[in-house]
């Protein structure tokens, strides 16, 4: 029942790609999504601020989001760097 938002996640580098995203919401609650993404993937989290540590053909790209209540975000995954754009 906590407030949340939505995050597409979207593999651009056309290689495997692992990324998983570790929040705390502004009540202090920790939340940890892992997931393989091969294409497109859409799923909610708890709104709050991330660390994002994502495995893309083996390199490791680190960096930091925060997501709003009701809030949309797109992850483009490239190769070499990782692009956060809010969902339209």
């Amino acid at each position: 029942y906590l407030p949340s938002g939505s995050i597409q996640l979207v593999n651009k580098s056309k290689v495997e790609v692992y990324i998983s995203l570790q929040g705390t919401t502004q009540d202090g609650y920790t939340t940890i999504l892992e997931y393989p993404v091969n294409g497109t993937i859409k799923t909610n989290a708890p709104a709050g601020k991330y660390v994002y540590v994502a495995w893309v053909g083996g390199n490791k790209l680190i960096g930091k989001f925060s997501l709003g209540r009701l809030d949309g975000i797109v992850i483009n995954i490239y190769k070499d760097r990782i692009e956060i754009k809010a969902q339209k």
